[in-house]
């Protein structure tokens, strides 16, 4: 969804996934992880990987943040 609305505004989909920063169980959603799921790949950052959000936040300093 936030992909889509990304689009209608104009970035291309390449440009939405970079601006989307992934956080699970596992800490950061990055390139260096071992293992990625399919779906998650296209949202992995090239940046160290850490389990701290506040630091993530600090890092990458977002406009919102989405969770459950």
């Amino acid at each position: 969804m936030c992909i889509r609305q990304m689009v209608e505004e104009g970035a291309s989909e390449q440009e939405a996934c970079d601006n989307i920063f992934m956080f699970d169980i596992d800490g950061l959603i990055t390139k260096s992880r071992s293992s990625l799921w399919p779906r998650h790949k296209r949202f992995a950052k090239d940046l160290p990987p850490s389990k701290d959000l506040l630091e993530v936040v600090q890092t990458v300093q977002p406009n919102a943040i989405i969770g459950k």
